[in-house]
């Protein structure tokens, strides 16, 4: 006797997923099992996903190449995210066509004098803001879950920036016999007081990472650089405030950002225990914080855990005019990046500002998206065989004229 047909509604009703459980929640577990925070695991892995689609699917896609133009391609770290993607994918011909775009659209707005806007609308940005929200919010709702918690509790990590938003809102079961700080409290605790020796390298990714929270992975070579006065200047007060602080071991409001953290490891005048130190004490302090957050949870609804700026980062903000002032005197602005290139267009008029100056400006950016073209074609299977000049190296000028023109060392595991 044969059986009658199921319908496509039985199959479904058999087959749909577990109420609550959907692939926000399996990423959250997924980053649970790996070694540190939980949502940056889940944001590192958008991020890879979705720069391997820009590479792979969407560069010549007419929206995404119009919205790169709008906003002058991504930030700053998305753009070394972006070279290190297309570094491991063999993509590099995809960057030098994005990359000439940004110079030819840079050109033409410093031409016009028309507002730069640099890194204002990362799109990189938004969407990892959306889906860290996302996930935040689903933490939230799990955190509440007696079935869950048990399951998944004793492995969550989280960093301070990510821990913050559980205990500030104080609803749910997020503080309900869950700590969110003893893993930083084991972080920020001396060598001597637990039992994984770590070199100091590893020590201060692993504190860096804890209280600095998700970081993009560095792909923009050092050297050759675009050749930013402003931007050496700027390097040398940093690093000559570096030394100053943690010479005369001045107490330091704030953790050090990664980046200045890198330009004085590679000016080797911080070691990596020093700045190891200075982040352990920063994350112990941190991890007070949100434990009396989740003390008073009841009166600190909406409040998130307060967080000091980067020293450095206030110092070159509030010494801005000294810094540009101490440049070495090169006449026109058309070295400068594009950063400083936007923060002299806003000054009085005068210097990089003029029109001689905006002219040499623009014709040196057409010359790079030139290159940056021709580095294209040459990685085509026809070119394959013309030697190559000094094209090859435009995409790495392109990204420091993008970015930071500055060597810094980046705060890896490895070293």
């Amino acid at each position: 006797m044969t059986q009658p047909p199921r319908s496509r509604w039985s199959r479904w009703w058999r087959w749909r997923p577990r109420q609550g459980r959907d692939l926000i929640t399996v990423s959250i577990e997924r980053g649970a099992d790996a070694d540190g925070c939980a949502i940056c695991w889940v944001l590192a892995s958008r991020e890879h996903r979705s720069l391997w689609i820009l590479l792979r699917e969407n560069i010549l896609d007419p929206g995404t190449r119009s919205d790169w133009n709008r906003t002058l391609g991504f930030c700053a770290r998305h753009t070394s995210a972006l070279c290190a993607t297309a570094s491991r994918m063999g993509q590099l011909p995809g960057v030098a066509i994005l990359f000439g775009d940004s110079a030819l659209e840079a050109a033409r707005r410093i031409g016009a004098g028309a507002p730069l806007h640099v890194w204002r609308d990362c799109l990189e940005c938004r969407r990892e803001a959306q889906s860290e929200a996302a996930h935040i919010r689903r933490l939230k709702q799990h955190l509440g879950d007696a079935g869950w918690t048990e399951r998944w509790a004793p492995s969550l990590r989280l960093c301070v920036d990510h821990a913050a938003p559980l205990r500030a809102t104080g609803g749910g079961g997020a503080g309900a016999g869950v700590s969110l700080t003893a893993h930083l409290r084991a972080l920020a605790a001396p060598p001597g007081e637990h039992d994984d020796e770590r070199s100091p390298r590893s020590s201060l990714a692993a504190l860096s990472d804890a209280l600095l929270g998700f970081a993009s992975p560095e792909g923009i070579p050092a050297l050759p650089r675009w050749g930013c006065a402003h931007c050496d200047a700027e390097a040398t007060a940093v690093v000559q405030e570096g030394r100053r602080l943690f010479r005369d071991e001045a107490i330091l409001h704030g953790a050090i950002c990664r980046r200045h953290a890198g330009l004085l490891l590679a000016s080797s005048e911080v070691t990596p225990t020093q700045l190891a130190v200075h982040y352990a004490v920063a994350l112990g302090e941190a991890a007070d914080a949100l434990e009396q957050r989740a003390q008073i949870r009841g009166r600190a609804k909406g409040l998130a855990v307060p967080t000091a700026p980067c020293p450095l980062c206030v110092f070159v903000d509030a010494h801005a005019h000294e810094i540009a002032a101490s440049a070495a005197p090169g006449g026109s602005g058309a070295a400068l990046c594009l950063r400083h290139t936007e923060a002299a267009m806003e000054r009085p008029a005068g210097g990089a500002t003029s029109s001689a100056s905006r002219a040499a400006h623009v014709e040196v950016l057409r010359a790079l998206s030139h290159e940056l073209f021709e580095l294209h074609r040459k990685s085509s299977w026809d070119a394959r065989n013309e030697p190559k000049g000094s094209e090859e190296t435009s995409w790495i000028r392109a990204a420091h004229y993008l970015t930071y023109d500055t060597r810094a060392q980046p705060l890896t595991h490895s070293g």
